[in-house]
């Protein structure tokens, strides 16, 4: 499911065969602060920053790593550091990495919303479907992403039965977001959202 996200926001770079970069459209130029929201290991974040650092030529992009499992966070850490040792290509600097254990937006995530979010929401308690980290992670995107006319965009990677659209009703989230379909195959589904500008609500 990760990597099926991965692959709708990036492609291959025609220069650099080995160094993917952003598809055209999924931010704007002036893009650099991003979350990983459940992080997990932290693939997403890492991949996404490094593509973006690539094509901002070496400016700094501010990474959030958000979960709610401490040794999921560690891991993410410990991934980092294996990640630059070596590799020329990647910013080394932890100081523009932010890791947060929370279950949630905490109510201070970043000092600025981010510009771009990408997760892979947890959608099951105990082998059952829950969607509440879902609901609440609609519910509360306005307060961490930019809006979509200042180029804000959360990308969220979702099995096919996934009823988001439903839950974003149930959670009375449609009149501060709008969600559309990014890409989808036979087994999971990719939904770009966006945050609405009060006058559009």
């Amino acid at each position: 499911m990760t990597s099926f996200l991965l692959d709708s926001i990036l492609e291959e770079d025609p220069e650099k065969s080995s160094s993917p970069r952003l598809k055209k459209g999924i931010c704007s130029d002036k893009t650099k602060r991003l979350m990983d929201f459940c992080c997990g290991s932290g693939v997403i974040g890492y991949a996404l920053r490094n593509a973006l650092e690539k094509e901002k030529r070496k400016k700094k992009v501010k990474l959030t790593m958000l979960d709610a499992d401490a040794v999921a966070l560690e891991a993410a850490k410990q991934n980092f550091s294996s990640l630059v040792s070596g590799n020329d290509d990647v910013n080394d600097d932890e100081n523009n990495i932010e890791y947060l254990l929370s279950d949630g937006f905490p109510q201070k995530t970043t000092t600025k919303p981010c510009d771009l979010i990408l997760t892979n929401p947890p959608v099951h308690y105990n082998a059952k479907p829950d969607f509440r980290v879902l609901g609440h992670m609609l519910t509360e995107l306005p307060n961490v992403l930019k809006k979509e006319k200042k180029g804000g965009a959360c990308f969220c990677v979702c099995q096919r039965y996934v009823p988001l659209e439903s839950v974003a009703q149930y959670y009375q989230t449609t009149k501060t977001i709008d969600l559309k379909i990014h890409a989808k195959n036979d087994r999971f589904c990719v939904w770009k959202i966006v945050c609405k500008a009060k006058s559009d609500s």
